[in-house]
């Protein structure tokens, strides 16, 4: 596109058009686009804890502190020729059941978050470009869990426990049970748990988990 110019007084008189130098512009009106991935670890929340936290468009995952998540934001040729290729996002990152703060601004096409609170995390993002084209805000729920489970281990009986000094806990026999009960604790568990566990003689080699 290219301006030329030419005025009109009051008295609706118009001045002679100016052939100035032309002045190229683009008219970029479509916004960017943005793709976002959640890293590992990660798994993804129930329906129920997803209903629980308003079922977020853009998802809902248990994540750890480690959990990488990238936002990338693209301006795209609608066939033209005519787009800015130049891109913001504007993120913010908030604990859920407080006011949401302002965006934060980062001039890139890409963008990597890590969270450090164990807590529910509302995250919230858009892609800009720089012709004022936005595009519709992201939502998305991460619910940060990285203590590990506990475990809790009875020995039913028959049992004898050993003497001081002895390098054992129990006598047993083949009969007596031995429960392992393993439990992911609060505030935000994923409760997502696989027990591993061993038995083997004390004079042989460790097995595999």
């Amino acid at each position: 596109h290219y301006v030329k110019v030419h005025g009109k007084d009051e008295g609706c008189n118009w001045g002679k058009l100016d052939y100035l130098t032309p002045v190229p512009f683009i008219k970029d009106t479509v916004a960017p686009t943005s793709v976002k991935d959640v890293g590992s670890p990660k798994v993804e929340c129930s329906q129920a804890v997803k209903n629980q936290y308003g079922n977020p468009a853009d998802g809902c995952y248990f994540i750890n502190k480690s959990t990488p998540i990238t936002i990338t934001c693209s301006d795209h040729d609608p066939g033209d020729g005519e787009f800015s290729d130049d891109v913001s996002i504007y993120y913010r990152d908030y604990l859920w059941g407080q006011t949401p703060p302002g965006f934060t601004q980062v001039h890139d096409d890409n963008l990597t978050i890590y969270k450090q609170e164990d807590s529910v995390h509302v995250l919230e993002w858009y892609c800009a470009d720089w012709c004022g084209n936005n595009e519709t805000v992201h939502k998305e729920i991460d619910i940060v869990d990285s203590e590990p489970p506990e475990i809790e281990k009875t020995v039913g009986d028959p049992k004898i426990p050993c003497e001081p000094g002895e390098e054992c806990d129990y006598y047993i026999t083949q009969q007596t049970p031995i429960k392992l009960n393993c439990t992911d604790p609060e505030p935000h568990p994923v409760n997502d748990i696989t027990l591993y566990w061993r038995d083997y003689l004390s004079n042989e080699t460790p097995p595999q988990f």
